[in-house]
Formats: C-alpha cells, structure tokens, sequence
C-alpha cells in the first residue's frame, strides 16, 4: 500500500498522489491510481472525484498530457460507477468537466445544459458553462453567466460564486477583475488550493497582482 495506516482511504490516496506529482515521482502514480480507482465511495470523496484532483495536480505542474490521459480514466470511471453515484449532480460536472479537459467541449456543454435545468443555483455549473463559453469566444454568454452568479445570496455558498467568476473572467483575459474576484473569494473562504488546480487561472501566472495574492504570508 502507498499509504501507511491507510491503505483504503481514498482521500489518504489522494493526498499521497497530489505529493508524489508535486515532487515529479510520476513514475508511482499508476500503481496509486490503479488503487483509487478499486475503492468505492467514501463520505466526502470519490474514486474520479480524487483521480480529477491528482490530474489537476499534474496539469498545474505542466504535466498536460499526462493529465489528460488522467481526465480520460476520470471519464470512464465515473461512467461505470453504480446508477446513483454515477447519476448525482456532483459526478455529473465532474464528468463535464473532464471532457472539456480533453477537447470535448461540445459533449461537455451539452451535460452542463440538462444540469442546469436540475440545479440552476450551483456555482460550479453555471461557472463551467461560463468558462466553456468564454473559450468559445461567446462573450455576452460569458458574461450573463458571470451575471448571475453575481446574484447568488443563499447561505453558506462562502465565496464559491466569486471564484467562478474570477474563472470566467480570466478566460476573456480580464486579468483585473479576475484577480479582484479572487481577492474576495479567498476571504470569503474559498481554498487557495482551488486556485492551484484551476487551469482557467494560469494565464494570470506572471501577472503582478496574481503573483501578489498567491505570495506566502510570513
């Protein structure tokens, strides 16, 4: 087992994956992944839910084709999961967003569509079809997206909406107001690690204020 203690435990699996790419030890990911990929849903984490956030990992280390092959099994797990794991909402945009990863961005938008009929109030749908039609060059699109999750107020949504946002926007090259949103979602408690892993925020890498509010404090 790769981790002591823990050999099943998809989220002790995941966090070792996420180590062993960012030291560059690709040569132990397949074994780990063949792991995670046998265990069932755990509270909280998911066999693809943990292989997308490993390829999230080797994609923001410039790892792309190996995070692409990465998405690819995301997919193909995801699909043989039992009809109602494979069927909730959270597997769905999961598998939607993989496709957009590996250029199936048609697929991909065409599954966001029917989610957002079934949850029109989630952030991470109503960002990925922003996202999709920034990249798409459909700005007005792109922009009522980001409009309406500017109008999300429920409770207990800590800043996800802004972060989609600041997504949309950095995709249409709005650099300012991208790095402003993220401000904002961070105090509003989003992760930093969203940050990290989201490849729609690496055109920001080198932009001044980006590198400001990515700097270690202390």
């Amino acid at each position: 087992a790769f981790v002591a203690g823990a050999p099943n435990s998809v989220g002790a699996l995941e966090a070792a994956g996420t180590a062993l790419v960012a030291v560059g030890r690709l040569d132990e990911i397949d074994g780990l992944v063949s792991e995670i990929a046998m265990l069932s849903p755990q509270p909280g984490r998911t066999a693809p839910g943990s292989l997308s956030l490993i390829a999230d990992e080797l994609q923001a280390h410039g790892y792309a084709a190996e995070a692409v092959s990465l998405f690819r099994q995301v997919i193909e797990l995801a699909r043989a999961m039992a009809f109602a794991d494979a069927n909730a909402v959270g597997t769905r945009v999961l598998v939607a967003r993989a496709l957009f990863l590996t250029g199936d961005t048609a697929s991909a938008e065409a599954q966001l569509r029917v989610l957002s009929n079934e949850a029109p109030s989630n952030p991470a749908i109503l960002g990925w079809m922003g996202v999709m039609a920034a990249a798409r060059g459909r700005t007005a699109e792109a922009d009522s997206l980001s409009n309406a999750l500017s109008q999300l107020n429920y409770p207990y949504v800590l800043g996800a909406h802004l972060f989609e946002r600041a997504r949309i926007a950095a995709v249409l090259g709005r650099k300012d107001n991208a790095v402003a949103l993220l401000r904002q979602a961070l105090a509003q408690g989003v992760s930093i690690f969203l940050i990290h892993w989201s490849p729609e925020l690496q055109s920001l890498r080198g932009y001044p204020p980006f590198e400001t509010l990515m700097k270690p404090v202390g």
